[in-house]
Parts: structure tokens; C-alpha cells; sequence
């Protein structure tokens, strides 16, 4: 994570890069995890009229 970390700190969007890692579960995409990445997808990129 420090090497994504430092390379969005250097194109000043440290406020843009997050994860999540969920103890024990291995090399997934959780349900939890997906619910944030759709989250994440809704605020940047909303759907077409807003929704």
C-alpha cells in the first residue's frame, strides 16, 4: 500500500486512494468490499441524470 500511497500523493490525490482490507478473507472481493467500491463508484462517477 506505501508504494500506491506515495504515488498518489505525488500527483496530489492522496485524498483519492482508500482500501479496505478485510482479516482473514484472502485473496477476494468480499460483499463488504464490493458495497464500498460501489459507494466509491457512485460518488465519482454517478449515473447518467444523477441516480
Amino acid at each position: 500500500m506505501e508504494t500506491i500511497e506515495k504515488a498518489y500523493y505525488k500527483c496530489e490525490a492522496k485524498d483519492s486512494f482508500t482500501y479496505f482490507i478485510e482479516e482473514n478473507q484472502g485473496h477476494v472481493l468480499s460483499e463488504q468490499m464490493w458495497e464500498r467500491a460501489k459507494s466509491k463508484f457512485l460518488k465519482y462517477l454517478p449515473p447518467k441524470g444523477g441516480q
